[in-house]
């Protein structure tokens, strides 16, 4: 599925829990990416499979080469510039820790996880995100690409 990048939010738009919020404006697949501090003022918590920081360069790197496109509209941050893909709940960062036949049965809430993925899930990293981290894309499959900036 393309990467879909999203619009600024507006302020006169009713406040919403923060997936929420980050789910609905993605959805509307606007060309312009979304400052964080425009979400909400508290802090956002996002997830990983790893929790480690790589650069734009990198991420790109491994999108190539897994043949997934990665959007030109990107070159206009630096390749040096901390990214770091994350979900909006531990049980969507595991997924892409489990084979892609496992996804529906790790992605349903009602399927109990069988023990290797039990032991994945204490691995999944919480990422503290800042007011001025944007998030510069979506997977399509609630994934989101942020930029940390520099301040």
């Amino acid at each position: 599925m393309p990467y879909r990048s999203v619009r600024r939010l507006s302020y006169a738009q009713p406040r919403l829990h923060r997936g929420e919020a980050l789910i609905r404006h993605f959805s509307e697949q606007r060309p312009k990416a979304v400052p964080l501090r425009v979400l909400e003022d508290r802090p956002l918590i996002g997830y990983n499979s790893h929790g480690e920081w790589s650069t734009l360069d990198e991420i790109r790197e491994v999108e190539t080469e897994r043949g997934n496109y990665f959007p030109r509209s990107l070159k206009k941050f630096p390749g040096d510039t901390p990214a770091i893909w994350i979900c909006l709940t531990k049980r969507k960062a595991l997924r892409y820790a489990v084979l892609a036949e496992d996804w529906e049965r790790v992605d349903d809430p009602s399927q109990p996880l069988n023990s290797e993925e039990k032991e994945m899930m204490k691995g999944i990293a919480e990422v503290r995100l800042l007011p001025t981290d944007i998030i510069a894309l979506t997977d399509g499959d609630e994934g989101y690409l942020v930029l940390r900036q520099a301040v």
